[in-house]
């Protein structure tokens, strides 16, 4: 004899709670799961916008590099050139100052 408290179920009745039970924890890992996806699709997306602002910035900066790395080049040598005329002069000046006091250095030069 049974007591007014126990429940009489069959195998078909337990399956089906088992399965009720089962199925509700499925959908509501399911839904977290896709609120865990979207939030951090979300969040990928704002990496990626980030990242992509970030390249931008280091290509205009190379750009720029680039661009000062030229015009320091052409600026060394033009001043490799005027420090070779500067050179030149200094000894054509020395040349003609040498020339003069052998002369007696009184004498004004001209070209």
């Amino acid at each position: 004899m049974k007591s007014q408290r126990s429940v009489d179920l069959d195998s078909e009745d337990i399956v089906q709670r088992f399965s009720v039970i089962f199925n509700t924890r499925i959908d509501s890992l399911e839904k977290n799961v896709e609120r865990m996806i979207s939030n951090n699709t979300l969040k990928i997306e704002g990496l990626k916008k980030t990242v992509d602002f970030a390249c931008a910035e280091i290509r205009e900066v190379k750009s720029k590099v680039t661009h000062i790395d030229d015009r320091v080049n052409v600026a060394e040598k033009k001043t490799s050139l005027l420090e070779q005329r500067i050179t030149e002069l200094e000894n054509v000046s020395g040349y003609y100052r040498n020339l003069g006091s052998l002369r007696g250095g009184n004498e004004t030069l001209r070209h």
